[in-house]
């Protein structure tokens, strides 16, 4: 389990993340970039699934990760919160600066914020047992013996 602290350390740094929200009773996790800005992440949008939650002000997740190619190691952290529209001028001035980046072509006026109300980490590493047998299958290289 990570810390509170490593937890918001690696969701400051990581530029892609899915927002969870529900469609038709179904779970859906949809990727954004975004900024994580004080206690907040913000990130813009188009009308869609992502801004009717905002607009309804929606208990949404919000997951980050990194993993190796192989999928051994790496780290999940995972925020719930509640979605809002971002509507106070100063607040969307204050965003325009930080340049927040859509995904989507073409106009996405819309800002989103997830006011983070818990916040929880993993890190996953392979136990040494395993890190031994990843090691054993792997042929090192002009056939030496390490």
């Amino acid at each position: 389990m990570l810390t509170d602290a490593e937890c918001w350390q690696l969701l400051a740094g990581a530029p892609v993340g899915r927002v969870v929200v529900s469609m038709n009773a179904m779970p859906a996790a949809l990727p954004v970039n975004y900024q994580l800005i004080g206690r907040e992440i913000y990130f813009r949008t188009a009308a869609g699934t992502k801004l009717a939650a905002a607009v309804n002000r929606t208990v949404v997740a919000f997951q980050v990760d990194e993993f190796d190619a192989g999928g051994s190691s790496g780290w999940s952290v995972l925020v719930v919160g509640t979605a809002r529209l971002v509507t106070d001028p100063k607040e969307r001035s204050l965003l325009e600066v930080a340049g927040i980046r859509s995904w989507v072509t073409g106009p996405a006026a819309h800002y989103v914020g997830i006011t983070v109300e818990r916040i929880t980490g993993r890190r996953l590493r392979p136990t040494r047992q395993q890190a031994g047998a990843l090691w054993d299958s792997v042929t090192p290289p002009n056939g030496a013996v390490g």
